[in-house]
């Protein structure tokens, strides 16, 4: 019963280590700048909610300034991104998805989450995720293999 409870932790213990690992290349890539992904399912169906991570996508945040339509609310067009993001929006019953960089306080995404008046979807988005490491906004996968780890940590704690 002893070595089952070894090997069991010994497993975990490598799937922890490999999403470190993943993580660390992600972030070596980004050279501690802000990579984003940046993308329209609209105009590129591979950007919907089965986005594959591809360098094709991936936006060096600090070359881009903050869009005219948040100048208003933030008062500067030099602002830098402050984090990667995500929104879903339903268009004429579509879901479309979008991945760009972020602009504002990532405490208060409410002022920072407002699409462009100009699109067709202003009414506003269904969800806005903002996220602050680099190549974080292509799904939620981090968070399941979160979720994950964490289960797998409170059933090894249960055995002990």
């Amino acid at each position: 019963m002893r070595m089952g409870k070894l090997c069991l932790l010994l497993i975990i213990g490598l799937l922890a280590g490999f999403t470190q690992t993943e993580e660390a290349t992600e972030s070596e890539q980004s050279d501690k700048r802000l990579i984003c992904y940046h993308c329209d399912s609209t105009a590129d169906k591979n950007c919907g909610e089965d986005f594959e991570k591809s360098s094709l996508y991936a936006i060096d945040c600090s070359i881009y300034q903050m869009p005219r339509h948040l100048i208003h609310i933030f008062g500067t067009s030099t602002r830098n991104a402050t984090g990667c993001l995500k929104t879903i929006t339903t268009i004429n019953d579509e879901i479309s998805v979008t991945r760009s960089c972020y602009y504002g306080d990532t405490n208060d995404t409410n002022r920072g989450c407002v699409p462009d008046p100009i699109e067709s979807f202003s009414k506003g988005f269904d969800k806005c995720d903002v996220c602050l490491e680099s190549l974080c906004n292509s799904s939620s996968e981090n968070l399941h293999m979160a979720t994950i780890l964490s289960i797998s940590f409170i059933f090894i704690r249960i055995l002990l």
